[in-house]
C-alpha cells in the first residue's frame, strides 16, 4: 500500500497496474495480485500536486507484503 502524502491528490481513473487488481481509496493505493516467478507487475499511481506545494520537496513510498496463506497477515 502507498498512501501519498497531502501534497498531492490520487486520480483514481489514471491509476493502474499491468496484472491483478488496483484499488484507491481516498489517498491511499492497494494493489492485490499474483507474481509469477520472473515476472513482474507495474503499477502507475497518478496524482495531482496541490496548490501552495510550489518549491516544497514531495517524496511517497510504498510497501510490499507476501501472504502466502491468503489470512491477510505478512508471510515475508
Amino acid at each position: 500500500a502507498d498512501t501519498l502524502p497531502p501534497a498531492l491528490t490520487a486520480v483514481p481513473a489514471a491509476t493502474t497496474a499491468s496484472a491483478g487488481a488496483i484499488a484507491v481509496t481516498g489517498n491511499t493505493v492497494r494493489w492485490n495480485g499474483a507474481i509469477a516467478a520472473g515476472a513482474s507487475v507495474t503499477l502507475t499511481l497518478a496524482a495531482t500536486i496541490n496548490p501552495g506545494t510550489l518549491g516544497a520537496l514531495v517524496v511517497s513510498q510504498g510497501a510490499a507484503a507476501y501472504d502466502a496463506d491468503h489470512d491477510g497477515s505478512n508471510d515475508s
